[in-house]
């Protein structure tokens, strides 16, 4: 399935027949909630937003989930049988700030494990379903277990390298597969350092045997998959190698109890 471009919603919204601007609408970008259910009405427009019944147990509630401009979507690819009334799929949202059933829309996971995507890079290329899902039974078998709760610190200096060698910063993760990172980047210009604070979302992926944990930021548009996992306690610290396209270099990391 082609994927569709990420556009900003930043047209007018016709919620509960209230009209309010997209900025008006704060999403919590450091919650995914998956609902599982279909679909009621569709509005082919800009933004475009749907009518979704998620189950929910028994009673279910009716979601207002608000995409991307109809037209952009068109042009990379969607069509509008792609997505019709009374069609069963998981949407995956960004859910309202303030606890209404309102969302922004990330992904649709179609019953054939397939996606559709309104970003350039697909779930199927980005998360796969069943890493965003994986869950441990035994605690013991999780080697992110010690992370969650805890803090992460990472730094890298190579003067002789390249500038995006030169960081550092603090992590959280969480069991819910969402992220937060503080950070502190040198800019192209050797000089200037940049400050900050980005949500995302991670994930595993195992290679030859070993686990490595994929991230992707609000920001970005491509993962990183660069990160070998192990079995990290408090007070450990260790070393992780990492590529760029020009440059080869160290990265040291330490895990401390607590968070912020």
């Amino acid at each position: 399935m082609k994927t569709v471009q990420t556009a900003a919603i930043a047209a007018i919204l016709t919620l509960s027949g209230v009209s309010v601007k997209a900025a008006d609408v704060q999403y919590d970008t450091s919650k995914i909630l998956i609902l599982d259910g279909f679909v009621k009405s569709v509005d082919w427009g800009s933004p475009l937003k749907i009518i979704f019944h998620w189950n929910n147990g028994y009673d279910g509630v009716d979601w207002t989930v608000i995409g991307p401009a109809a037209d952009d979507l068109f042009r990379m690819g969607w069509t509008r049988d792609m997505l019709k009334p009374n069609d069963r799929l998981d949407a995956v949202v960004h859910p309202d700030k303030a606890g209404s059933p309102t969302g922004s829309l990330m992904r649709f996971y179609l019953s054939d494990g397939r996606t559709m995507e309104i970003g350039p890079y697909g779930t199927t290329q980005v998360i796969p379903r069943d890493a965003f899902e994986m869950r441990f039974t035994n605690p013991n078998d999780d080697p992110m277990a010690g992370y969650y709760g805890n803090t992460q610190d990472f730094w890298a200096s190579d003067p002789k390298g390249a500038w995006n060698a030169n960081y550092n910063g603090r992590a959280w993760y969480n069991p819910d597969h969402t992220l937060v990172m503080f950070s502190e980047d040198l800019q192209p210009d050797h000089v200037t350092w940049k400050r900050s604070l980005n949500y995302g979302t991670w994930w595993l992926e195992e290679y030859g045997g070993h686990w490595t944990r994929c991230m992707i930021f609000n920001f970005s548009k491509i993962p990183f998959c660069h990160s070998p996992v192990n079995f990290q306690r408090i007070g450990d610290e260790w070393t992780a190698v990492l590529h760029a396209a020009n440059a080869t270099w160290v990265e040291h990391r330490e895990l401390e109890k607590g968070r912020f």
